[in-house]
């Protein structure tokens, strides 16, 4: 098995970052402006940055913009623990994940409501925001179980090297899913008021295509837009690395299929929120999450274009 990226073998070929479209357009929730002061008292508060120069190099990568995308309909207070949650997220991969020394037992700890972690706390907090508005605990209990087990995925994949240069795109995807955290991004709007579905609904076939699908124009606008970051990294958890490891270091090459690929899942992911709409059009926690996760695709999009976090 390949293991081991070597970056040198990219040098001297004159390569730019694709520049990606969605045929969604861009829409922002009208409260992002009004939470940043919220927002940064709240960063400064949990004090888990080791320096003020990373607070503010992470406040300026406005992470905020991508999270909104999870919560486009959301009220004031709904969008701000919305992007507390995400910031969360974001800060616990940058700071803690990516360190390779938590362990899977230290990440249960974090989201234990009463774990010795001081995040736990924080995290325990948002989610009681958004469970005291719930009628059905279902997808709270979901929600809490999905970040629990993405964090866990993460920490296991590291260390057992499951991310390698062989990998077809099936197989790197599925780990993706698992690893990325693409799941708690899908399920993040029904979080907002009283929107929910049962079990049924959540297992089945329509469903498990829309999050399969659907994860797959997230992940990898985020591995093309990261690549730059990435490829200074000697692993291959970036499908842009596999596909030029797996053609001579052709990084144009790898450019081309890995775009190619995300539209193709775009339209996928077209059809299947149009067949979700049709079969569910009584339902309006479903017809929420669909109109939803559309808004949050082409608003991730827009923050990997523009946010400094992935210079190109």
């Amino acid at each position: 098995m390949n293991f081991e990226w070597k970056l040198s073998l990219l040098k001297n070929q004159d390569t730019k970052t694709p520049s990606l479209k969605c045929n969604i357009p861009y829409s922002f929730n009208p409260y992002i402006e009004e939470i940043q002061h919220d927002r940064i008292e709240f960063l400064k508060r949990i004090k888990i940055f080791p320096n003020e120069t990373m607070l503010n190099k992470y406040i300026c990568d406005r992470c905020d913009i991508m999270v909104a995308g999870w919560a486009p309909f959301a009220n004031k207070e709904g969008l701000l623990n919305m992007v507390l949650l995400g910031d969360l997220l974001i800060i616990l991969d940058d700071l803690y994940v990516e360190t390779g020394i938590y362990t899977e037992d230290e990440m249960r700890d974090i989201f234990n409501p009463k774990g010795s972690n001081p995040l736990s706390k924080e995290f325990n907090d948002i989610l009681q925001f958004f469970g005291q508005k719930k009628s059905d605990p279902f997808i709270m209990d979901l929600y809490k179980k999905e970040l629990t087990q993405t964090f866990v995925n993460i920490i296991r994949n590291d260390s057992s090297h499951q991310f390698t240069g062989d990998l077809d795109f099936n197989q790197y995807q599925q780990l993706r899913f698992m690893d990325f955290g693409t799941i708690i991004f899908l399920i993040a709007p029904l979080l907002v008021d009283d929107y929910n579905i049962n079990k049924e609904i959540y297992e089945s076939d329509l469903l498990y295509q829309f999050f399969s699908i659907g994860s797959v124009p997230i992940s990898l606008s985020n591995d093309i837009y990261s690549f730059k970051k990435e490829s200074v990294t000697n692993d291959f958890k970036n499908y842009v690395k596999v596909v030029a490891h797996q053609n001579g270091y052709d990084l144009q090459l790898a450019f081309t299929k890995c775009t190619q690929i995300y539209y193709e899942y775009l339209d996928k992911f077209d059809d299947i929120c149009n067949q979700i709409l049709e079969k569910y059009k009584d339902n309006k926690s479903v017809i929420y999450l669909i109109k939803a996760s559309q808004l949050m695709q082409a608003t991730i999009l827009y923050f990997h274009e523009t946010s400094p976090r992935y210079e190109k």
